[in-house]
């Protein structure tokens, strides 16, 4: 395995990749693999008590739903600076970690935000004792795993964590080693020294075209420590000469440093010949500045016919920040041929665009089934539960499977979303038992997926109605009731 290698990413990763150097070295971020026992250190429940559970996260994949993520970053948010709820989140989190059944992309998810929660001073000190420590120590000393502890820890102040790197590092060897050793050479960098030379940037980026693999190496670590606008333009003028494996790094680089000297660089690579090049041009276009004609490629790369240029294109509009963006997203979506408007609406609701939620509902009515189906996607993603009473009479309305199907999974993520869930159940368990026949027909496969005791109960009283479907259905909904968690075998 050469270098460049290594340095091959998947792009459900690329984020964390392109944030922390070290995965990128192991380039191993992705696979699956067990962690090794800790020693069975854990926060007193009481601390932990004090944070939420956050439903799906140890189940979270890559190719599910982002709402457990979403969860987990309004948790981080509520937390804030408060050190009791930080200290209860890390506690949470850190159990959540050490489970044997959570998923890499899970640890992963949660690694990313333990890094930012350990460096705060609210989250108590960091001591060799401290249990998130003890589920990470072991982990620095696995292969596969090592890329996760680092993200969590690299930026955690404090000797327990440089001493546990140091341990890490007398028993590792080959790329597992540098890669320590990196982190730990980032950890207490040396005094910044005078802007380099024009020609030392000049001579790294010949470095970095060469053939030499130590040169590569070097060149990479310091032209990103460089001056981002003089590395930038140095880097792309050279972009298109250089073999895929030298493109896909470099632009890796390009990402992480963020500057407008690279956007046309990277916006000519979406359309190499090489897919591991298109798809890192793909992700740094999310990292640099964005305008309306970046957007566009985006777009145009949305619709190709790799699934993995698909998702790279729409996560990055989903990042990309820059002037007039949303504008055209939601100008794009109004009109034009239905597979265009799709991707428009996908990608607002990947913006999170809170201005998208009266298109969507204008587009209840259009005539392509499509767009009213990414209009209803769009509104379970972002629609606050202000949202639910609108969202309820579009469902309730709904005769076409499909529309029907993606307005009842709007509605309940809707339902789901509000501080009182259980008060917002209620407000549709009212409304169905006051409904039409019909619609209660239709609509009684909300109530095992809303799950909850109330819900129970509106079945079991519809099944007395006396509608003979109504009851059926309903008799038939309580019977298939899905047991609660614990009950499971």
């Amino acid at each position: 395995m050469n270098f460049f290698s290594r340095l091959s990413y998947s792009p459900h990763c690329s984020a964390a990749l392109a944030v922390w150097p070290v995965a990128l070295l192991l380039g191993l971020a992705g696979c699956q693999t067990t962690a090794p026992e800790a020693a069975a250190v854990a926060a007193s429940p009481a601390t932990t008590a004090m944070a939420p559970e956050i439903p799906g996260l140890a189940a979270y994949d890559y190719a599910k739903s982002m709402d457990p993520l979403k969860a987990l970053d309004d948790a981080v948010a509520n937390a804030g600076k408060d050190a009791a709820k930080v200290a209860a989140l890390v506690a949470r989190l850190t159990e959540t970690l050490r489970a044997p059944a959570t998923t890499w992309a899970a640890r992963q998810a949660i690694c990313e935000r333990l890094g930012r929660l350990l460096q705060d001073p609210s989250g108590g000190e960091v001591t060799a004792a401290h249990p998130t420590l003890v589920v990470l120590a072991p982990w620095l000393e696995d292969a596969k795993l090592a890329p996760l502890a680092l993200v969590a820890l690299e930026r955690v102040p404090g000797p327990a964590v440089d001493q546990l790197i140091q341990k890490a590092i007398s028993r590792a060897d080959g790329p597992a080693r540098q890669a320590l050793e990196g982190c730990l050479s980032r950890r207490h960098p040396p005094a910044p020294a005078a802007a380099p030379a024009p020609e030392s940037v000049a001579a790294l980026v010949a470095d970095l075209g060469g053939t030499n693999f130590a040169k590569k190496e070097r060149a990479l670590q310091q032209l990103g420590q460089m001056p981002a606008g003089a590395v930038s333009a140095a880097v792309a003028d050279h972009l298109a000469s250089w073999d895929a494996e030298t493109q896909r790094s470099a632009l890796i680089l390009l990402g992480r440093l963020g500057h407008q000297a690279a956007v046309a660089a990277a916006v000519t690579a979406t359309q190499h010949a090489d897919s591991s090049v298109r798809l890192a041009a793909l992700t740094a276009l999310g990292r640099l500045p964005g305008t309306p004609a970046v957007a566009q490629r985006l777009l145009a790369a949305a619709a190709g016919t790799s699934s993995e240029e698909t998702k790279a294109a729409l996560a990055s509009l989903g990042r990309l920040n820059g002037p007039g963006l949303d504008e055209l997203l939601l100008a794009g979506a109004r009109q034009g041929p239905a597979p265009a408007r799709v991707r428009c609406l996908r990608a607002l609701a990947a913006r999170s665009t809170s201005e998208a939620i009266p298109l969507a509902y204008q587009l209840r009515k259009d005539n392509e089934a499509t767009v009213r189906s990414a209009a209803l996607d769009l509104l379970a993603d972002i629609a606050p539960i202000t949202e639910q009473a609108a969202v309820l009479e579009w469902t309730w309305q709904q005769t076409d499977e499909d529309d029907l199907t993606r307005a009842q999974r709007a509605l309940i993520a809707i339902t789901q979303r509000g501080e009182k869930p259980a008060e917002s159940v209620r407000m549709v368990l009212a409304a169905l038992e006051k409904a039409a026949p019909a619609v209660q027909l239709r609509q009684l496969r909300l109530l095992p997926r809303l799950g909850d005791a109330d819900s129970l109960a509106c079945a079991k009283r519809l099944a007395a109605s006396s509608d003979a479907a109504v009851a059926a259905a309903a008799k038939t909904a309580v019977a298939r009731w899905p047991k609660p968690k614990e009950e499971k075998k």
